[in-house]
């Protein structure tokens, strides 16, 4: 197992030049952090009722976008707390789906190289709209489901 897990991450050092690589531990490395900021926002929401009426500013976005994730996280965990665990490993899965595919891709063609702050940002506004879309639908499932129960 651990022979394919390194066959699969050398592959990716034959595949794309070292500018490529650079860009894309800085994207990631960015991306992790922010993710680990936006929880920590919603920790904070959950438990202090904070949220009731360049890189800094990546995290702080993060931070916030966290904080403001609160409430929804909130009403979802009152329903079922389940469905917290079951969006974020459904957007995760899909996410990384999608990066694999960008990184196998011939040539890389579906990377952009540009400013990884920027890049990083567009990632994780994408992560945290799939991520809230999914809580949304899971959530509206469960009520539905509760109200098929009730009238049974």
């Amino acid at each position: 197992m651990a022979a394919t897990f390194n066959t699969f991450i050398n592959s990716f050092n034959n595949k794309l030049d070292e500018p490529v690589r650079k860009h894309l531990k800085n994207v990631y490395g960015c991306l992790s952090l922010s993710t680990i900021s936006a929880a920590v926002g919603a920790y904070v929401h959950m438990y202090t009722q904070l949220l009731q009426a360049n890189l800094l500013t990546t995290f702080g976005f993060a931070f916030f976008s966290g904080l403001g994730l609160g409430p929804l996280l909130e009403i979802v965990i009152n329903i079922d707390p389940s469905i917290v665990v079951t969006a974020l490993v459904g957007t995760t899965l899909l996410f990384v789906s999608f990066s694999i595919s960008a990184l196998l891709a011939e040539r890389g063609r579906w990377l952009y190289l540009g400013d990884f702050i920027v890049h990083s940002l567009d990632l994780f506004m994408d992560f945290i709209g799939v991520f809230r879309h999914l809580l949304v639908i899971l959530t509206q499932k469960e009520i539905s489901r509760e109200q098929r129960k009730r009238k049974d």
